[in-house]
């Protein structure tokens, strides 16, 4: 008998669950939706310049990759950022997990390597998990982010000691 709690779930991709967010608001998706689709669907980088985005849609990503490490160092360097802000879970790491793949490791480095200031931001309270990842990096980091909220970003910008580009 098979432990059904440590099966890993098919992960959707990242079209998909722009089109489920799109079904679930019940609206049809407007044009800058279905540009990223559109260039998500090619493997490109939705450029950061876009117009300014109405109600729900402030939500939306601005790019999408399958992973991440498919954004190159030169082209976030090219686009003006100097620090990137990380999520742990299903991002660098799997659920509540501390290994990294080769593949992540050896991106962060190449994002080191570059000049790219990183922080790890967690909404995390009592796990010290963030604060151990960060050292394996030695990176900043940021707990009890209280994410979407803008607080936790700010403080990682001035652990990093960058301003939003």
């Amino acid at each position: 008998m098979t432990d059904s709690s440590s099966q890993e779930l098919p992960q959707p991709s990242v079209q998909e669950v722009a089109q489920t967010a799109m079904q679930e608001a019940a609206v049809s998706p407007p044009e800058i939706v279905r540009e990223v689709l559109a260039e998500a669907k090619e493997g490109q980088i939705v450029p950061t310049v876009h117009p300014p985005r109405p109600g729900w849609l402030i939500f939306c990503p601005h790019r999408m990759v399958e992973s991440v490490t498919q954004l190159r160092p030169q082209d976030l360097l090219a686009q003006g950022l100097r620090g990137i802000i990380l999520d742990l879970d299903n991002t660098l790491v799997l659920w509540h997990q501390e290994e990294m793949t080769k593949e992540i490791t050896e991106w962060l480095e190449e994002l080191k390597a570059a000049g790219l200031k990183l922080c790890i931001l967690s909404n995390s309270v009592l796990s010290t998990r963030s604060e151990r990842i960060a050292e394996k990096l030695q990176c900043a980091f940021v707990r009890q982010a209280a994410k979407p909220s803008r607080q936790g970003f700010r403080k990682a910008m001035l652990a990093m000691e960058t301003t939003p580009a």
